[in-house]
């Protein structure tokens, strides 16, 4: 392995990231971010949104700041592990620092992702639902990075999280370590969206997708619409997914 690997876990609102990143927790010889970038979204200068418009910007919001105080942290542990929605950037376009990482995603069919959302977040918007970040990021770390990303489905991952991390970290050329169980206990870095990740923090190990999901047909046409404009982005990255014989 080399020293000082850097990794990021680019995702889809929705799509098992959190339970992804909980595995690399546990790992002895990680420094995780959980979504650093969030705050540029919502609370900087430039911001996308208007969903915190109160919240009154400070410098710490700034992507300059976040990416200064990721990399103070880098060398800290063999390993630094960032697990991002991609469309708290919309796009990356600091190659200096992008360039240093691998780059994998996670995602997850807009019918089950954009559901959940939903549930969560009634007035979600386009953006929000994260599928058009995640393929603009994906377009640029293949064009102009040359990197084959690592693509993931969560539903797959989370039936077999184990075969999934043993591929996952092969590929990332770091150690496998065996981190699939472990205590329940407060993380400081979902406190803000406790209720995001409220599986992910009751839980203590990786649990497989329901056998069958509740139907969607009473759902507003505003997220059938959504479902149907980023089924295009999301079809896109099939191809890129880890297969495997006994995901078929």
């Amino acid at each position: 392995m080399e020293k000082n690997r850097k990794i990021i876990l680019w995702g889809v609102p929705r799509s098992v990231s959190t339970a992804f990143e909980r595995v690399f927790l546990e790992r002895r010889d990680t420094v995780t971010f959980h979504e650093p970038f969030s705050p540029v979204f919502y609370y900087s200068k430039n911001r996308f949104s208007q969903r915190y418009s109160t919240v009154k910007h400070k410098a710490e919001y700034e992507y300059e700041f976040i990416r200064d105080s990721i990399l103070n942290k880098a060398g800290k542990a063999p390993i630094l592990f960032i697990k991002e929605l991609a469309f708290h950037l919309q796009e990356i376009s600091d190659d200096e620092f992008w360039r240093q990482f691998t780059h994998t995603f996670i995602i997850r069919s807009p019918e089950i992702s954009l559901v959940s959302l939903y549930k969560l977040l009634p007035d979600m918007t386009l953006d929000e639902t994260g599928f058009i970040a995640v393929k603009n990021i994906f377009d640029k770390v293949i064009n102009n990075y040359k990197q084959i990303p690592i693509v993931i489905d969560g539903d797959k991952f989370r039936n077999h999280p184990e075969l999934t991390i043993k591929h996952y970290c092969k590929l990332v050329n770091i150690p496998f370590q065996d981190t699939f169980t472990w205590n329940q206990k407060e993380i400081l870095e979902w406190q803000n969206w406790a209720n995001w990740h409220k599986d992910a923090l009751e839980s203590k190990s990786i649990y497989p997708s329901p056998l069958k999901r509740k139907s969607n047909y009473e759902l507003p046409p505003k997220v059938h619409s959504m479902v149907e404009a980023v089924q295009p982005y999301y079809e896109a990255l099939l191809p890129y997914i880890l297969k495997f014989d006994i995901y078929e």
